[in-house]
């Protein structure tokens, strides 16, 4: 649960970024996808579910700030994913549906 938990707070992280057209740490440019899955992986493996979820708040404010400060012409631009807004929504239920319910039905 903690590691799908700091998966999906990643890729909130990255929205924020996005949003405030910010590029990635060097260490992350250039990674394919499942390669940036196994950073996040690597990074927090060892980390307490306290402090994942400690993460998750912090990014969560973040986002929510960087949409509230997006000027309007962001939310219509033709550059988002057909998926959008999948990183801030659809990726959580799907990780939750995925992950954690079916390790919470394990206990």
């Amino acid at each position: 649960m903690k590691d799908a938990l700091a998966h999906v707070t990643y890729w909130k992280a990255n929205v924020a970024r996005v949003i405030r057209k910010q590029r990635r740490p060097p260490e992350e440019r250039g990674l394919e996808f499942h390669e940036h899955n196994h950073l996040i992986y690597v990074r927090w493996r060892d980390r307490s579910p306290q402090e994942v979820l400690a993460w998750h708040r912090q990014v969560q404010q973040d986002v929510l700030a960087a949409l509230s400060e997006a000027p309007d012409a962001w939310f219509s631009a033709k550059e988002h994913n057909p998926d959008w807004p999948f990183d801030l929504d659809g990726h959580s239920t799907f990780h939750r549906v995925k992950d954690i319910a079916r390790a919470l039905a394990f206990r």
